[in-house]
């Protein structure tokens, strides 16, 4: 059998399926509109889009089945008259059709026009719902924006040590200046047993023996000389 023979007897795999049936497997809505924009045809994907069966679209303007088509209809247009492809991201519609507590699509829309034979232009409507990608995105900015937050915490956390942590150390030279004074020194003591964070545990010598904070004892300066008031 020669290379013509085999090449004449060869057919697709694909030729067993009928095109509609390729068409509605795709999860891509399908629409192919004529010049005057109104549905000839539409696989099972554009039909859950439109809310609206091939029967029901057919011959009616396919920006009437849905609300607010401003925006497509300029797409559409602009495809029709320039005949050119257009893409339209994130296009929000809402069919008439659909039930009242639906949420509108968000839908990815390409638009390519087709020459017909003998029966003027065509458009072909790609379809694609961008609601999963929106959600994706939204997501990933707040996991975003939480690290950001994350990291300006530990940032100022940072900052509120360097000013505690020099004051505990400016305490602790003070305290070996106050070797004399032993009653200045737990004024001094108090400070050096300061957590420098409040989730830092205090220094047992702060606590007393129910677990409180150690009251202070108040002290007197008469004539420069630092005496104890006694119980």
């Amino acid at each position: 059998m020669t290379s013509a023979q085999r090449d004449h007897n060869w057919s697709s795999p694909l030729s067993q399926f009928e095109p509609t049936e390729l068409f509605d497997s795709l999860s891509t809505g399908i629409v192919v509109l004529d010049a005057e924009l109104c549905p000839i045809y539409a696989n099972v994907s554009a039909q859950d889009f439109m809310a609206a069966s091939l029967r029901h679209a057919r011959g009616r303007p396919f920006s009437d089945l849905f609300y607010d088509p401003t925006h497509l209809v300029a797409v559409l247009r602009r495809s029709l008259d320039n005949l050119e492809t257009c893409t339209q991201h994130e296009l929000v519609l809402k069919a008439v059709g659909s039930a009242a507590n639906r949420e509108p699509s968000l839908i990815d829309l390409i638009v390519t026009p087709l020459e017909g034979q003998a029966t003027g232009t065509y458009l072909l409507l790609e379809m694609t719902d961008a609601t999963q990608r929106q959600r994706i995105t939204r997501d990933n900015q707040i996991l975003a924006d939480m690290d950001a937050s994350r990291l300006m915490v530990r940032q100022l956390a940072h900052e509120v040590k360097n000013p505690l942590g020099g004051l505990r150390g400016a305490a602790q030279l003070l305290d070996k200046e106050l070797t004399s004074h032993p009653a200045l020194r737990e004024y001094t003591a108090v400070i050096i047993a300061r957590p420098l964070y409040t989730s830092e545990p205090a220094a047992e010598g702060d606590k007393d023996d129910t677990g409180g904070r150690r009251n202070i004892k108040k002290k007197k300066l008469q004539d420069n000389n630092v005496n104890p008031d006694h119980e």
